[in-house]
């Protein structure tokens, strides 16, 4: 986790995978709900998603079409 953020969570410091890895994680398993969380978190993270760093990743994975194929079904 070595691209991990901390947060802090009821006092204690906690390190998280990104918004952008979480994205990521769930686009390389692809299943149905987890195109349903990908869809709730880029409506409620408490940052925004960082797009083009979200990209860089999906590039590096072969991960953009299932990425384009989301934002399809997202923006209906």
């Amino acid at each position: 986790m070595t691209r991990a953020e901390t947060i802090t969570a009821w006092g204690i410091p906690v390190r998280v995978f990104s918004p952008e890895y979480v994205i990521a994680l769930k686009l390389a398993s692809f299943r149905s709900k987890d195109r349903v969380h990908i869809a709730h978190l880029l409506r409620t993270a408490q940052r925004e998603v960082d797009i083009p760093g979200l990209e860089a990743i999906l590039s590096r994975h072969g991960l953009l079409p299932r990425w384009r194929q989301v934002l399809g079904e997202v923006q209906g």
